[in-house]
């Protein structure tokens, strides 16, 4: 295949997941240009492991006028769906005006949900990669199903100079990346504890703790500001993802729940503890060796049980 084309309008976890779908598609086709449309900000994590050769932004790739039915596509839009050696489309599985339209310009295009069906027990990646099966090879063996972000020595160098200037980074120190949001309120510890543990982990391990925020997180930082009091703390506030992902690059451990920064530290391959209360991380969980994830009603996870858990996490 020379050219593909792929369709995710997920947010940053679910794309995350996806990630070994990507890999896969890469390894078989490694000479293809792979095209991303979706939405940049999240997409920039396959352009940093080499997935993918293009991105464009939602907004300007003309797919809304694939949902109206009956509506004459531009020229433009026409051909260029037209051009494709493969298609997968994880968005827009359940319009038929969208599903008729696009298959008319690419008959043999993949349309999926872009997450599974909630009543499958199935992993998200794992669902993602039997959706790409029709453009691998017969015999293709997928070799990793576990997320994976590697980070360039460029983006590597620029978090360490950043983490340097704060008093982080220097030899044999312990650096606590903690995010204490989500998406949803029900998936989130209470911060007093991510505060707590953050406290222990000072006193215990002389931990230096990077606390990240992102659009939706000001409430949870400021709370577990408060409750760490004068202790000090880095403040790391809505960086992009691929800045997000080069420091965590260089942290000890991550805290965090279910939420697309959890899969991030996940995918970069440090320590990470997940809470998972309300969703099922059999489905939704991050993967990698050093991944653990501690799944019950999150009112009711004991701070003893986060810090147990880290031991088990591949720290030192």
């Amino acid at each position: 295949m020379r050219k593909i084309l792929i369709i995710h309008a997920g947010a940053v976890g679910d794309f995350i997941l996806a990630l070994p779908a990507l890999a896969a598609l890469r390894q078989a086709h490694p000479y293809a240009h792979i095209e991303i449309i979706g939405h940049p900000a999240i997409l920039e994590l396959g352009r940093l492991a080499e997935y993918v050769d293009q991105i464009t932004p939602l907004s300007r790739s003309e797919l809304h006028h694939l949902f109206v039915t009956g509506q004459e596509l531009s020229i433009d839009l026409a051909l260029r769906l037209s051009a494709y050696d493969g298609v997968v489309s994880w968005f827009g599985a359940a319009d038929p005006s969208y599903r008729a339209a696009l298959t008319a310009r690419s008959p043999h295009a993949i349309i999926e949900r872009g997450l599974p069906r909630p009543d499958r027990a199935q992993h998200a990646t794992d669902y993602l990669l039997d959706t790409i099966k029709p453009l691998l090879p017969p015999h293709f063996i997928v070799t990793e199903r576990a997320p994976r972000l590697p980070i360039p020595l460029a983006h590597r160098r620029a978090a360490a100079t950043f983490l340097a200037e704060r008093g982080l980074l220097r030899e044999d120190q312990y650096i606590l990346a903690i995010h204490p949001g989500s998406g949803s309120l029900r998936k989130c510890w209470p911060a007093e504890q991510f505060a707590e543990l953050a406290n222990e982990l000072e006193d215990r391990r002389q931990a230096k703790v990077l606390l990240i925020e992102g659009p939706a997180d000001a409430a949870p930082c400021r709370s577990v500001a408060a409750h760490r009091g004068h202790r000090p703390t880095v403040h790391l506030r809505q960086p992009s993802l691929t800045d997000l992902a080069a420091v965590l690059s260089h942290c000890t451990q991550f805290v965090g729940n279910d939420s697309g920064v959890t899969h991030l530290a996940a995918a970069v391959g440090i320590p990470t503890l997940a809470f998972f209360g309300p969703t099922d991380p059999q489905i939704w969980g991050p993967r990698g060796s050093s991944v653990r994830i501690l799944h019950q009603p999150l009112g009711q996870l004991a701070t003893a049980a986060a810090l147990a858990a880290i031991s088990t996490t591949g720290s030192p």
